[in-house]
Parts: C-alpha cells; sequence; structure tokens
C-alpha cells in the first residue's frame, strides 16, 4: 500500500474499507438500504432514501460529498422499481446530478437496491 492510499475501517467484521481515499479520489464500498441494527426497511422508497444516506455518510467521513460525485451506479433487483429509485434519488441529489448509469442486478438476499460512487475529496 502506497502512502497516498487511505482506507476508512468498515464495518465491524466487514471483509472491506467502507472506502478507500487515493490521489485526491473516493471509492467508496457500494451502499445498501440497511439500518446500523441490520434491519432493510419495507418500502422500497425508503431503502433508496436510507442508501443514499449511507452513501453520503460515508462521503462525508472521506473528506467528499454527492457535490463532488462524478458518477453512480444504481443496480436494482428489479428493473420495475426503476422510476421509483430515479424520484428519490433526484430528491436527494438535486439538480447538480453526476453521470450515472442504471442496471438490473442480483443482489444479496433482503436488498432491492445498491449505490456505487467515484467522487473526488472536496
Amino acid at each position: 500500500m502506497t502512502e497516498d492510499i487511505a482506507r476508512l475501517a468498515g464495518a465491524d467484521g466487514s471483509p472491506f474499507s467502507a472506502a478507500t481515499i487515493a490521489g485526491g479520489w473516493v471509492f467508496p464500498a457500494g451502499q445498501v438500504g440497511e439500518r446500523a441494527d441490520g434491519t432493510v426497511p419495507d418500502s422500497f422508497d425508503d431503502e433508496v432514501a436510507l442508501a443514499l444516506t449511507n452513501l453520503r455518510t460515508v462521503l462525508e467521513a472521506a473528506g467528499s460529498d454527492f457535490a463532488h460525485v462524478l458518477r453512480i451506479q444504481v443496480m436494482l433487483t428489479d428493473m420495475a422499481d426503476f422510476a421509483v429509485m430515479n424520484r428519490v434519488y433526484r430528491e436527494h441529489l438535486g439538480s447538480d446530478l453526476p453521470a450515472r448509469y442504471t442496471h438490473g442486478a442480483a443482489l444479496a438476499p433482503g436488498y432491492r437496491v445498491e449505490l456505487v460512487a467515484t467522487a473526488v475529496v472536496a
């Protein structure tokens, strides 16, 4: 590991870093809509909102924020949820939107959305 790479600790016992910071870039781990107690909201709207909140928390801990995100990857277990995700996403990110791509994916059981971002340090 070179000196310009920093790793933010993940959740206790997780086999990954919450984010890696290198050369002015922030690479957060994928974020899902999971509460600290391990539960996931019943409503898809709330799950997306929580995933975005979790992403914001990791970005801020890494010295960044949504204004410095260059790209977000959205993975959905059901592409029929695209319109709902889009609405909640816009509520959280406003009008200065990063590049984004969305695709269907098989996620770990219990999750319907996962977000991956690339950002610069603010």
